[in-house]
């Protein structure tokens, strides 16, 4: 479904490009009629009576006949070209829905906003206030998973990243109500792979067009990937240890454990 209508949506905005090309075309050969008939106006305007004057007013009857032609041909070739410029607008808009609705749904719910954001397709497509009860009380960090057990029986799996004030995460959610909107959209959207998130912080600013939603836990520094001086083993008969290079560091030592990598957590 998606494939073909945004294939249909390409195909479209290919042809709408020839035809808006030639609507401006259509365009200019229409103008350069009507400079060389306001030429030829005015040179018949300046002559005084006569076979001259004739000849020119003659000319000028010649250029209003092509001007009208020019003019229809390039009206129609602008009619056309609106027409293909709306429906290619159409078919994309009908591409991009189908693309979202293969895409996972992916909904944040977050404490310190106080608002509930959801994105498809690596766009955002809906942002409400959220209705959070004893907000006073830390939610922490936690992602629901949409998984399917292999009898085809679908669910949620919880994954607790950073614990709040609540000890288990079906209380935490008692305490979210969600509005209809959300509702609506998690009950025709959420298959295989959609995500609920729910965090005391908001998004973090580098959650943007192409990305899903990225979020920093409470007690992570909020900038760069902290560096850090690692640890060099070495064998009992390999002498002195080597000398360590001092890199500056985000975080104190006693939280190097702490320290995540693009790729996977140091121990």
């Amino acid at each position: 479904m998606a494939t073909s209508a945004v294939q249909g949506a390409d195909s479209s905005a290919k042809t709408t490009k020839q035809v808006v090309s030639k609507a401006r075309r259509a365009e200019a050969i229409r103008d350069r009629a009507l400079t060389r008939l306001n030429t030829a106006v005015k040179r018949a305007e300046a002559l005084k009576p006569g076979p001259s004057k004739e000849h020119a007013e003659a000319q000028v009857a010649k250029l209003r006949a092509d001007v009208a032609t020019k003019t229809v041909d390039a009206d129609s070739a602008i009619k056309l070209a609106q027409s293909a410029t709306a429906e290619q607008s159409e078919l994309e808009s009908r591409a991009r829905e189908a693309r979202l609705r293969a895409w996972p749904l992916s909904i944040m719910v977050s404490l310190k906003t106080q608002r509930i954001y959801v994105r498809q397709g690596f766009e955002q497509v809906l942002e409400v206030p959220a209705v959070i009860h004893e907000p006073e009380k830390p939610i922490g960090t936690h992602a629901f998973y949409a998984t399917e057990a292999a009898t085809g029986a679908r669910g949620w799996l919880g994954v607790t990243v950073q614990r709040g004030a609540d000890e288990e995460p079906h209380t935490l959610l008692d305490r979210i109500s969600l509005p209809d909107e959300v509702t609506a959209k998690l009950a025709s959207s959420a298959w295989l792979g959609s995500a609920l998130i729910v965090s005391d912080e908001a998004p973090y600013k580098e959650t943007a067009a192409g990305t899903d939603f990225i979020v920093v836990l409470s007690n992570e520094p909020q900038g760069a990937l902290k560096i850090r001086t690692p640890e060099q083993s070495r064998s009992v008969t390999q002498g002195p240890p080597p000398r360590q290079q001092t890199i500056r560091a985000y975080r104190s030592t006693a939280q190097d454990h702490q320290f995540r990598h693009p790729l996977g957590f140091f121990p």
